[in-house]
């Protein structure tokens, strides 16, 4: 009988984990990736009109040509992965999605 309930509370046990677990990972699934995308690439800062990013580092720098590209405003991101290389080197959010 000893026997009988260890096996009922180990499977139980592993019952109640389990669905624990599958709740935890579908509150993961509607997360959207990236959380936040920010509105200039790492070590670019906000313009004061806010309206660009400029790059005052020497840091993911440009190639050749302007040190401003424009801000990331969720609708041109086309733009901007287009823009890749040519101004900027890492961009978390824009250089790592698939469109």
């Amino acid at each position: 009988m000893k026997i009988f309930f260890l096996v009922i509370g180990v499977a139980i046990s592993i019952l109640s984990f389990k669905i624990h677990f599958q709740t935890k990972m579908s509150k993961n699934e509607s997360k959207p990736w990236p959380p936040y995308v920010s509105k200039c690439p790492e070590y670019w800062n906000v313009s004061p009109n806010s309206s660009e990013c400029v790059n005052n580092t020497s840091k993911n720098k440009v190639p050749e040509g302007s040190n401003t590209i424009p801000t990331y405003n969720g609708t041109n991101l086309s733009e901007l992965k287009q823009r890749q290389g040519q101004t900027y080197y890492n961009w978390d959010g824009i250089s790592n999605i698939n469109i």
